[in-house]
């Protein structure tokens, strides 16, 4: 009896310690008045409230997400090298990221502003990670990841494997801005999925 109470107190550590990673109080996500220069403009004092909603979200884009939406027209990225498919314009996991990383829409531009919080702002753009609405000079998103067109790219299931997460498309084979990043934790830096130590984030997908 003794050794199971000590095993299951063990994996409880385990879990607890595994789910206080995934946070992002305190990183360049953490857009709280608390976290920010309430100078800037960004006064509210709630975290998850400049992505998520608990009612009344917009459906589609991310789960209970509180962003307006805005149409941008994209340049997708474009190469005489590249083999895979690439949409006309980003699915909705990566225009999430867009909503904020294309620096043309505000910050706290939302659907469902807190109680008392009476006008959104109208400027605030992030000072890093921007990424504009030319998109043919960063790493392709919204594409169809096939390593059979192309012997250049390991297999799906090796890269996720490795870390790697998939989106959209048939059978969820999508490479979008969350197959890279994870929106939630910056153990890693840059909200890396994993470490990028000597190119490994890279290697999962890549054969070089």
């Amino acid at each position: 009896m003794k050794l199971n109470k000590i095993l299951a107190l063990a994996l409880l550590l385990v879990v607890s310690g595994s789910a206080s990673a995934l946070t992002i109080v305190g990183s360049n996500h953490d857009l709280s008045s608390t976290n920010t220069d309430p100078a800037a403009g960004l006064h509210l004092e709630g975290i998850c409230v400049y992505c998520h909603s608990p009612h009344n979200a917009v459906v589609g884009a991310a789960p209970l997400w509180n962003r307006t939406t805005y149409t941008a027209s994209y340049t997708m990225y474009d190469s005489d090298t590249i083999d895979m498919t690439i949409q006309s314009a980003p699915d909705p996991y990566s225009a999430a990221c867009l909503s904020c990383h294309d620096g043309v829409q505000a910050l706290d531009s939302l659907v469902n502003l807190p109680y008392l919080y009476q006008t959104a702002q109208t400027g605030n753009f992030i000072s890093w990670g921007l990424v504009g609405e030319d998109l043919s000079n960063d790493h392709p998103i919204s594409v169809v990841y096939n390593p059979a067109s192309d012997a250049g790219f390991d297999t799906q299931a090796n890269a996720e494997a490795d870390g790697m997460v998939f989106f959209t498309g048939t059978g969820s084979n999508q490479v979008e801005c969350a197959t890279c990043h994870q929106v939630h934790d910056n153990e890693h830096g840059r909200f890396l999925r994993v470490a990028n130590d000597a190119s490994s984030l890279c290697l999962a997908c890549h054969i070089k």
